[in-house]
């Protein structure tokens, strides 16, 4: 975590190699993301906040519905973990975290 409590500014980087960095605060308009690779870079973007909201609620009550997940446990726990390493990080001072560090 690379920011403060109010301007929190996320760096992540994954085993493969990927790095991903993720700006969020309050009142905080995305941009979308912007892939970024050895030979080149794509912005994704879609203005529409709140489409990817009500998306979130229709897969959750299709899950409530059918009992089937749209993604795994354990990326669900993957993601919690990404999001305690960077509490403990802005705590800590900007100190990388690793989520190996974070117990199920």
């Amino acid at each position: 975590n690379l920011g403060t409590l109010e301007r929190p500014m996320m760096h992540l980087h994954h085993r493969s190699g990927c790095d991903v960095s993720i700006p969020m605060g309050t009142a905080f308009v995305s941009n979308g993301v912007t892939v970024m690779a050895q030979y080149g870079a794509q912005a994704l973007s879609d203005g529409d906040s709140y489409y990817c909201f009500k998306k979130q609620l229709d897969v959750f009550v299709e899950y409530l519905r059918t009992g089937i997940r749209d993604h795994s446990f354990e990326d669900a726990v993957e993601i919690a973990k990404i999001v305690i390493a960077g509490i403990k990080s802005r705590e800590e001072g900007g100190r990388r975290v690793y989520v190996d560090e974070i117990r199920s």
